[in-house]
């Protein structure tokens, strides 16, 4: 006969098993902040690239 437990296939983690799981999730969020944050310092340079071209753009025309 199975026990609660086993029914309800409930795991209790050890205190180390939590330790680095927390871990695991504090990394993985922070490498998702960061490769968000590289993304729109791409987005904005291609921006100001854009900027600089047009106003490069109007001097010529001068």
């Amino acid at each position: 006969m199975k026990s609660k437990k086993q029914d309800l296939q409930i795991k209790i983690a050890t205190q180390e098993e939590a330790y680095w799981t927390d871990i695991k999730e504090k990394c993985e969020e922070s490498i998702f902040q960061k490769k968000n944050s590289i993304e729109m310092d791409k987005k904005c340079l291609k921006l100001a690239i854009k900027k600089l071209a047009l106003e490069e753009e109007k001097k010529l025309k001068k």
